[in-house]
């Protein structure tokens, strides 16, 4: 799906962490697409938040590495690979594992907002069977 003519953005909805490319603005100055464009593309991929925790936050350049956690029948967690959901064109879908994935946000307060965002929706899984 990601062409390289085109950023990722990452949405965080409910407990879901989707994944989209919009194309860049301008093909000659490979601008970034807007934040609007962003909303309007169609998300590629989709992970489950519940199983996502932040292993790394590198601040100076606003990254943060998830890692998969699952939740044993005694509510341990085991770290496990993140399940990623490729939705093919074709209306098919195709299942990933990564042993890690990076978020790169534009600003340290975003990546503190993306980090809060992300262990809210974690913590809520402590409530419910998954």
């Amino acid at each position: 799906p990601f062409s390289g003519d085109g950023v990722t953005f990452a949405t965080l909805s409910s407990i879901f962490l989707l994944f989209a490319v919009a194309p860049s603005t301008s093909r000659c100055l490979k601008r970034p697409a807007s934040a609007e464009a962003a909303a309007a593309a169609a998300p590629y991929a989709v992970v489950d938040a519940r199983h996502l925790r932040v292993v790394d936050a590198a601040e100076a350049i606003h990254t943060l590495t998830l890692e998969g956690v699952a939740l044993d029948g005694e509510g341990c967690e085991a770290v496990s690979p993140i399940s990623v959901t490729l939705l093919l064109p074709d209306a098919r879908w195709k299942e990933l594992k990564l042993r890690q994935l990076t978020l790169k946000a534009p600003s340290a307060q975003a990546m503190a907002e993306w980090r809060e965002s992300l262990e809210l929706t974690r913590s809520h899984a402590c409530c419910f069977k998954i």
